[in-house]
């Protein structure tokens, strides 16, 4: 009896021993792979961040070369380097305001600024341009347009701008991106669609009048739709991206600044 019990205890304190032995070892590959995922969490999280500081730099340097061009151009300055400090602080404001319509919106920043700088590159005013995307980024939220047929618009619309006249051409690329131009700007002309592609085939449609229009009906249409459709889930879901390469951005530019120092 003595024997068995001295055998037992061996036997129990052996297998409290291994028990204890491959928990300890269970409990050290969970801590290693928890810290395994944390530095590969922070590590994801810098190379997101300093992508988006780089992405925002050459989108900067894109911005200020429109503004300063734009400067230029409208006589306030004689050339591109005396308009460079102004120029820097229309990027600066125009870059806020693409961010904050990129939160509240269904599209991502990116989205956004590639059309403004398409509207600028064809020469068309920071204001307008800025009046154009507003109604345009609406459009696209109201009738579940891509953001490549929000580029299709503002192309058309530029070269609409480049010329005195309205071209048929334009207007096919209008309704091929999903906006049916050339009906509703003769209905706002109080014209038969027939009568208004008359109209423009004898050059009697000036595009300025024709960029109005088009303005006016998508704001009346289509005003705060980016806004709702910001609410949906696809919608959150962009702008929570937007918000996290902003804050990420903003965070580790301090660290950024002093490297390239």
């Amino acid at each position: 009896t003595k024997l068995f019990f001295v055998i037992s205890g061996s036997f129990a304190t052996g297998l409290g021993i291994g028990i204890a032995q491959s928990l300890f070892r269970a409990g050290g590959n969970a801590i290693l792979n928890t810290i395994e995922n944390v530095k590969n969490a922070i590590s994801g999280l810098v190379s997101e961040a300093f992508t988006s500081i780089s992405e925002t730099e050459n989108i900067m340097v894109s911005l200020n070369s429109l503004m300063a061009s734009e400067l230029v151009m409208s006589g306030q300055f004689e050339n591109v380097a005396d308009a460079e400090e102004e120029a820097a602080k229309n990027a600066k404001e125009m870059f806020g305001w693409v961010t904050k319509l990129a939160i509240v919106s269904p599209f991502e920043k990116q989205d956004i600024l590639n059309v403004v700088q398409m509207g600028m590159g064809f020469g068309i005013s920071s204001e307008n341009v800025k009046a154009l995307t507003q109604s345009t980024v609406d459009w696209a939220a109201a009738s579940g347009k891509s953001a490549a047929e929000m580029d299709s618009v503002m192309r058309a619309i530029g070269q609409i701008s480049g010329g005195a006249v309205v071209a048929k051409e334009d207007l096919n690329q209008l309704r091929d991106a999903g906006l049916p131009a050339a009906a509703i700007l003769a209905k706002m002309r109080g014209q038969s669609q027939g009568q208004f592609l008359q109209d423009v085939t004898d050059g009697a449609v000036k595009s300025t009048d024709a960029i109005t229009m088009l303005t006016q009906y998508l704001n009346g249409q289509f005003n705060g739709a980016a806004a709702k459709a910001g609410g949906t889930l696809s919608g959150l879901t962009s702008s929570l991206r937007d918000i996290k390469s902003e804050r990420l951005g903003q965070l580790f530019q301090p660290i950024t600044d002093t490297l390239v120092k």
